[in-house]
């Protein structure tokens, strides 16, 4: 059971990190394709599966701690905002790359604290 609902989440996790990639270098490109409705509505249902599986690792689990949980979760939703951020508040493509580099950072750092099973706190 664990394995499964590892394999999903990381699967989740990368496909959410695609699918921002594909809608960034639209917006950079002004290109049709960042308002595509299946561009609009895929991210939600991946952040969905990457909180849902979360979740139900550490309650199955139960090895680790809620600071780890919490640490994980703040860093998603700073993963989030970062992706809000790049893709639809920033006027300009150099505040978009800011945004990608943010994102960037709060995803590798979420992966850190899930692969060293270490908090942030």
């Amino acid at each position: 059971m664990y394995m499964a609902l590892k394999h999903i989440h990381l699967t989740a996790v990368f496909l959410s990190f695609v699918v921002f990639l594909i809608v960034f270098t639209a917006s950079i490109l002004r290109s049709p394709l960042a308002e595509k409705k299946i561009l609009k509505i895929l991210p939600h249902v991946v952040y969905t599966i990457i909180l849902l599986t979360a979740i139900t690792i550490w309650v199955t689990v139960n090895a680790y701690s809620f600071e780890w949980l919490a640490s994980k979760l703040l860093g998603f939703v700073l993963y989030v905002l970062s992706i809000s951020y790049a893709t639809k508040w920033a006027k300009t493509n150099r505040m978009r790359y800011i945004g990608l580099a943010s994102a960037f950072a709060w995803l590798l750092l979420t992966a850190s604290i899930a692969f060293s099973k270490n908090a942030l706190f």
